[in-house]
């Protein structure tokens, strides 16, 4: 790391010397080979200085491989990230699959929700999903979804790509594209209804764990499945991943009983008030989100 130290040091001195594509590449490069506790703060708050007078040089890769290092260290300057959305919907940047999934990936990760980005971002990606592996048309379908961008038109495309290569999904992939058409509310393959892709992810011998139950429990919450919600909660305590001392066994109740709620059907928020009590979970809950 001593290397890297010098190398940033030396870097935040001489970047009036760099071009577009050399700023993008130090970006791309610190953020790759160093961890997130590891990151050059000051190197990075003077990359994204030095980035906003160098963008109407940018081409589509410099752009992704920008934002995708800046999420990746999460630092999520404004101003950045709004110069770069601006510089993504211009004619030039012509964006490959990977480009476009890594921009909306980075945009998404760090909670910057440009609407127009994300519109211009979904035309593209329609022009190219035959591009598309099952990696990339999850972390697209997980980037939408995220920033509460769940442009319609683009996930019916997703839809066909999706029933063309679920058989390519690994474990993360499946559950995160689950997730994101349950959140956008749009159709998608019987396989990707978040039961069935918690089947699927164990028979293919994937050990049973919480987080992806979340994502199914948050997902049956949105969709308004609440009988399938409690079939998931009895699931996950049978696999003893509900217990008194996982602070995160709590927030599936509070998912559950938010789509009772939603749903108007307060017998079932009753129902599971009674689980949380019976589970001895009911002191896990925040205060900010306790139970009223």
């Amino acid at each position: 790391m001593q290397l890297f130290n010098l190398l940033a040091r030396t870097t935040v001195r001489r970047l009036d010397e760099f071009n577009a594509q050399g700023l993008a590449n130090t970006a791309w490069a610190f953020a790759k080979v160093t961890t997130v506790a590891q990151q050059d703060v000051q190197l990075f708050m003077a990359l994204a200085k030095t980035t906003e007078w160098y963008l109407d040089e940018f081409n589509a890769q410099d752009l992704a491989n920008t934002a995708w290092a800046f999420a990746i260290v999460g630092l999520p300057d404004v101003r950045l990230f709004t110069a770069l959305a601006r510089t993504a919907e211009q004619p030039v940047c012509e964006f490959n699959s990977q480009e476009l999934t890594n921009t909306a990936w980075a945009f998404a990760t760090v909670a910057h929700q440009d609407v127009q980005l994300f519109r211009t971002l979904a035309r593209m990606a329609e022009w190219r999903l035959d591009e598309f592996n099952a990696q990339e048309l999850a972390n697209t379908a997980w980037a939408f979804a995220k920033v509460g961008q769940p442009d319609l038109q683009l996930f019916m495309a997703l839809t066909r790509l999706a029933e063309r290569c679920l058989d390519e999904f690994n474990t993360q992939d499946l559950a995160n594209t689950a997730w994101a058409f349950a959140i956008a509310g749009a159709p998608a393959p019987a396989l990707l209804d978040p039961i069935s892709v918690l089947d699927v992810m164990e028979a293919q011998g994937a050990e049973p764990q919480l987080m992806y139950y979340a994502m199914s429990m948050q997902g049956l919450a949105t969709m308004g499945q609440i009988k399938d919600g409690f079939a998931l909660l009895a699931r996950a305590e049978a696999n003893s991943l509900l217990s008194d001392f996982r602070n995160e066994s709590y927030p599936m109740f509070h998912t559950l009983i938010q789509g009772c709620r939603f749903v108007g059907d307060f017998n079932s928020m009753s129902r599971a008030q009674a689980a949380l009590d019976r589970l001895g979970l009911i002191a896990l809950a925040p205060s900010a989100t306790a139970i009223m």
